[in-house]
């Protein structure tokens, strides 16, 4: 079953699909409607002597499927360059009913001539195989011309012989189960499509996230530097970043184990996470180093939103053994003289140094 947040995806794919189908379907039959009423001139049917009210509706059958097959000729040109939507498959297959009504149409006036029924042959493998509609409407579809064929040929012939009956009979199941395949392989196809989609979706996330934290990573971090940079040069638009470091950490691992230690890291991410602004951007740089990002904040408004960050941390206890740990800040800010980004890392690092040097816990802001 396709999932419903993908249907209308599927229903626009399909429309697209459909107008393409009957383009090819308009196109076939109007060359042959055209060569058909040229061969009907030029070789006149004997059995239609003295019958010329069916003479005169076999040309009709090809006048009439000669001006839809221009007006559904039409219609595709106009599908194809508009946003598809979804009622828009009716259209379409309203004019490939037709065009297979018109087929069999022309199977029912050939036979009485003591031909076979080709004709609807050709007309209902071309639709099952090249449209894409529901099953139940399939079934009413195929299952309904064959049954204007026997009582459309009944009136007008009289009764089938074995040998088109037969041929019908096998023609109609037989295109029934072709449909009834080509719409499993078609939800298949879709469904994998779909599974690619989203195991490549989650590849990605992984390549961008760390996994202990959820957090971006640093590969993740120095691409979104990129764009900041770039928006800094172009618009001169301020960019600060506050680099991280967890205080006495390796004491933690030593005397609580890295289980406990990774139970803080997780936390002193998701701490920090839900203390930024929406716009911010929280990244794990390595082991108990962070970065935060802070967009269109000068230098004095990054070091008071790092000291509330310190402050809240400070007073947080950590994991079930109720730690009490503090963070060292190394505060920068983009300036003209950057050449990139990995410059400002290099700054707030050093400034992060030097609150460390300092004797942790505080915040140190570099020009």
């Amino acid at each position: 079953m396709i999932p419903e947040m993908h249907l209308q995806e599927l229903i626009e794919e399909r429309v697209r699909h459909n107008t393409r189908a009957l383009l090819w379907l308009a196109v076939i039959s109007l060359v042959a409607s055209v060569l058909l009423l040229l061969q009907h001139y030029f070789v006149p049917v004997i059995s239609f002597e003295g019958k010329s009210w069916l003479y005169t509706n076999y040309t009709a059958v090809y006048v009439v499927g000669m001006i839809s097959a221009i007006l559904a000729l039409g219609l595709c040109a106009y599908l194809l360059f508009i946003p598809a939507a979804a009622w828009y498959n009716y259209l379409v297959l309203s004019f490939a009913v037709f065009f297979v009504l018109e087929l069999s149409a022309l199977a029912v006036l050939d036979s009485g001539d003591g031909t076979d029924v080709s004709a609807y042959i050709i007309g209902i493998m071309v639709f099952v195989a090249s449209f894409r509609i529901r099953n139940s409407a399939a079934l009413v579809v195929i299952v309904g011309i064959s049954l204007s064929f026997y009582l459309v040929h009944w009136s007008l012939w009289g009764l089938m012989n074995l040998n088109d009956t037969l041929t019908v009979l096998f023609v109609t199941l037989f295109g029934v189960w072709i449909f009834l395949n080509l719409e499993s392989r078609r939800t298949e196809n879709f469904l994998v499509r779909r599974e690619l989609d989203i195991q490549n979706k989650k590849l990605t996330e992984m390549s961008a996230t760390d996994p202990l934290t959820g957090i971006m990573n640093r590969r993740s971090l120095l691409q979104n530097l990129y764009v900041y940079y770039e928006d800094f040069k172009r618009y001169a638009t301020p960019v600060s970043l506050a680099m991280i470091d967890i205080d006495h950490f390796k004491a933690v691992n030593d005397t609580y184990g890295h289980q406990v230690g990774d139970q803080v890291l997780a936390q002193f991410a998701q701490l920090i996470g839900s203390s930024l602004r929406a716009t911010d951007r929280l990244a794990r740089y390595g082991g108990e180093e962070f970065v935060v990002v802070l967009p269109h904040l000068h230098c004095s408004e990054a070091r008071d939103a790092a000291e509330r960050l310190r402050r809240i941390i400070a007073d947080t206890p950590f994991s079930e053994h109720q730690l009490q740990v503090t963070a060292s800040f190394g505060v920068a800010e983009f300036t003209a003289e950057d050449p990139g980004s990995h410059s400002l890392i290099k700054r707030a690092d050093e400034a992060l140094y030097t609150a460390k040097h300092l004797g942790r816990n505080r915040v140190v802001v570099t020009q």
